[in-house]
């Protein structure tokens, strides 16, 4: 294998393949509903709760999760 001027691997016999992350073209759709924050807000009293996270990750991840 070789390594290209972009840093990536090339496997021998095949072209290399330049892909980039485009957010506006990536065919996601973003889940937008009404109730939204009301349920991040739900989900995080939930998992605190239970204690199965760190109280201080929380927010964070359950906002990871919903974006």
């Amino acid at each position: 294998m070789s390594v290209t001027s972009h840093n990536t691997l090339v496997v021998p016999g095949h072209a290399p393949q330049y892909k980039r992350h485009d957010p506006l073209h990536s065919g996601y759709s973003p889940n937008v509903f009404p109730a939204k924050q009301q349920q991040m807000a739900d989900v995080c009293a939930n998992i605190e709760e239970k204690g199965f996270i760190p109280k201080e990750l929380i927010v964070n991840e359950v906002t990871w999760f919903y974006r």
